[in-house]
């Protein structure tokens, strides 16, 4: 696997593992400090793009968004965020674009609205790696997608039957 796929395998990792366990828990997932070819570590450029709301919103934001601070410190990844002002598909596909064109790799997509942006954006620059979390909905070679099975999905805030 290639190292930019491991890179956003662990910073999706955190985001889980922290939705899941909390801030304080111990990292399961560490990436090494050099690669066997002897290149020592490439600081790792990760830009994210939050879906409406941002953080703050107690959803798949905020679970990014600790993951990307937890990689920050324990990873020491170099990582910028965005936000939505208008949450349209014109600025979705801004967002991302700016990503990819500022150096971000991998460039991480939070919410299943960034589809056809992820897939319009990752074919102009298909030597970045996108993340696109809670959307499966297409495939690329550059495009790892995360999407957490519906039957198992929260039920915060549902009545009990």
């Amino acid at each position: 696997m290639r190292k930019t796929n491991r890179t956003v395998l662990a910073v999706l990792a955190l985001s889980a593992m922290t939705a899941v366990a909390g801030c304080g828990a111990e990292p399961a997932v560490r990436l090494a400090a050099a690669d066997s070819d002897g290149l020592g570590l490439e600081q790792v450029r990760v830009g994210i793009a939050f879906d409406q709301g941002g953080r703050g919103d107690k959803s798949f934001n905020d679970a990014a968004a600790a993951g990307l601070d937890r990689a920050k410190k324990e990873l020491e990844v170099d990582g910028v965020e965005v936000t939505l002002s208008e949450e349209t598909e014109e600025e979705r596909t801004a967002k991302l674009r700016e990503l990819a064109k500022s150096g971000r790799n991998p460039v991480i997509a939070v919410g299943f609205l960034y589809a056809k942006a992820v897939q319009t954006v990752a074919a102009e620059f298909p030597d970045t790696t996108f993340a696109i979390v809670d959307d499966d909905s297409f495939s690329a070679p550059n495009v790892v997608s995360w999407s957490s099975p519906r039957s198992r999905a929260p039920t915060w805030g549902r009545p009990r039957r």
